[in-house]
C-alpha cells in the first residue's frame, strides 16, 4: 500500500519504476501507475504531463542507473574478494550486470523499442544516467587495479565504457531475437568479452600481414594461418576502394568486387577459372577449387551498398568484355593467368594513400575478414559459415567475437545519433 506520508510525486515515480520494470514502458498505462501510487490520474498529468514526462522524472529523480551501478559494484566487490586477477574482476562484474538485466527484461525491451519516440530531454537523461553509472564502475575498476594490475592498455574509464557497450549490445540481441547463432552460451560470450578487454595491446599483437607494410609477399598473401585478432575494414573505406578500382578498369573492379563480395582468399582468387563462375537470375556463385572444394555466393550487397544484380555486376561485366580465350577468370597484362605478385601490385595501386582507422595501409587479407564479419552480423549462422569458408568453429571464433563487438558498438552509436 502507498505510504500517505510520501508525496504524491514520489509515489508516482516509485510506482512507475516498479511497473516499467515489471511489464515494460510500452504496456504500462498512466491509469495503472496512478492506481499503484494511490493517486488520481489527473494528478499524474498535472505533475508530469504524460507518461514520457513521468519516465523523465524516473530517470532524473530516481537515479535509476546510479543506484543500479552502486548495487552492482557492491555485489561485485563482495564476490571478487577471492579474484586471482583483473580478468576475474571483469568476469564477475559482467555476470552480475547481465543477471541484473535478466530481472527487468521488459524494461530493457521498451528502452530499446521506444527510444526513437522519446522527446529530446528523455534521451539526454538516458545519456546522463549511463554516464553516471559508467563513472561509478570506472572508479571501482581503478580501485581494483591497485590489487590486480589491469592487463590492458585501456584506462579504467575506457574499460567501463567498453564493457557496458558490449553488455548492453548482448542484452539487446538476446532480448529481441532468437536463433542468432552469434554465441553458444552466455558463459562463452562473457569469456570472449574478458579476453577482448584484457588484450595488452591489440594492434601490436595483430598479424604482421595486416599491420606491417614491409612484410614479405608470402606473409601478406598467405591465409592458411587464420588470425587470432580480426581487423575488418569500415564501410566507408571499402566503398572508396571499390570506387577506385572501378576507375581503373573492368578487371580491377571485378577483382576487388570478388574479394569483398565472396570473401575469397588471394590464393583462391588466382586459381579461379571462367568455368567456376555461375550466374543466372536467381544466383551468383563461385566454385572454389583451391583447398577445400565448396561453392560461395557473391553478394549483391556489400557493407550496405548494392553493386549490381546477379546477372549484371562488376564480375559479369568484366567477363562479357573479354575477347581472349584464356580459361583463367583473371589475367595479367600478357593474357596469362593472374599471379600473386600481379594481384598485390593491383591492390597496392588501388589502395595507395588510403589508411585504416589504425593508420595502417589496408591489406588484402582484410577483405576476407571484412566479408566474414559482415555475413555474421547479417545473420548467417556459424554452422553455415563453416560451409561457406571451410573453416572450423575454432577458426571462426575470432570473427564471431568481432561481430558481437561491432553489434554492440553499432547499437551504442545509433542511440548516440538519436540524441
Amino acid at each position: 500500500m502507498p505510504n500517505p506520508r510520501t508525496s504524491s510525486r514520489q509515489r508516482l515515480i516509485r510506482a512507475a519504476l516498479s511497473l516499467f520494470a515489471e511489464q515494460g514502458i510500452t504496456d504500462t498505462t498512466t491509469k495503472q501507475i496512478s492506481e499503484a501510487a494511490g493517486v488520481n490520474e489527473a494528478t499524474l498529468f498535472r505533475q508530469f504531463g504524460n507518461k514520457h514526462g513521468l519516465l523523465l522524472a524516473v530517470l532524473q529523480e530516481g537515479d535509476v542507473f546510479q543506484r543500479l551501478s552502486q548495487v552492482l559494484v557492491h555485489q561485485a566487490e563482495r564476490n571478487s574478494k577471492g579474484a586471482s586477477d583483473f580478468a576475474d574482476v571483469l568476469r564477475i562484474y559482467a555476470t552480475a550486470f547481465l543477471h541484473a538485466l535478466d530481472q527487468v527484461p521488459e524494461l530493457v525491451r521498451s528502452l530499446i523499442g521506444e527510444a526513437g519516440r522519446y522527446p529530446d530531454e528523455n534521451r539526454v537523461a538516458l545519456g546522463q544516467g549511463f554516464t553516471q553509472a559508467n563513472q561509478c564502475v570506472a572508479t571501482y575498476f581503478a580501485k581494483e587495479s591497485d590489487r590486480h594490475p589491469i592487463p590492458s592498455s585501456l584506462s579504467p574509464n575506457v574499460l567501463a565504457s567498453m564493457i557496458h557497450n558490449l553488455l548492453l549490445g548482448y542484452a539487446a540481441v538476446e532480448l529481441t531475437s532468437d536463433n542468432h547463432g552469434l554465441w553458444s552460451s552466455r558463459v562463452q560470450f562473457v569469456e570472449q568479452l574478458v579476453t577482448l578487454l584484457c588484450q595488452p595491446a591489440p594492434l601490436a599483437s595483430a598479424p604482421a600481414a595486416l599491420l606491417n607494410t614491409e612484410t614479405s609477399e608470402s606473409d601478406i598473401m598467405t591465409t592458411q594461418a587464420l588470425p587470432a585478432l580480426v581487423i575488418d575494414l569500415p564501410a566507408s573505406l571499402v566503398h572508396e576502394i571499390l570506387l577506385r578500382a572501378k576507375k581503373r578498369g573492368p578487371q580491377p573492379y571485378a577483382i576487388v568486387y570478388t574479394l569483398f563480395g565472396a570473401g575469397v582468399s588471394p590464393e583462391e582468387l588466382i586459381d579461379l577459372e571462367r568455368s567456376h563462375h555461375i550466374s543466372n537470375r536467381d544466383q551468383h556463385l563461385l566454385q572454389i577449387t583451391h583447398g577445400k572444394s565448396r561453392q560461395v555466393p557473391i553478394n549483391q550487397w556489400i557493407m550496405g551498398k548494392r553493386y549490381g544484380t546477379y546477372q549484371k555486376n562488376p564480375l559479369t561485366q568484366w567477363l562479357r568484355s573479354r575477347k581472349d580465350e584464356e580459361p583463367s577468370l583473371f589475367v595479367a597484362q600478357d593474357q596469362t593467368p593472374l599471379t600473386l605478385p600481379d594481384l598485390q601490385t593491383l591492390w597496392t595501386d588501388v589502395t595507395d594513400d588510403l589508411s585504416t582507422l589504425a593508420g595502417q595501409s589496408p591489406q588484402i587479407a582484410q577483405t576476407q575478414q571484412t566479408w566474414c564479419v559482415e555475413l555474421l552480423m547479417r545473420g548467417v549462422t556459424p554452422e553455415n559459415m563453416q560451409i561457406l569458408t571451410g573453416w572450423t568453429l575454432d577458426q571462426l571464433n575470432p570473427y564471431m567475437q568481432r561481430a558481437v563487438e561491432k553489434a554492440a558498438i553499432d547499437q551504442a552509436m545509433q542511440l548516440d545519433k538519436k540524441n
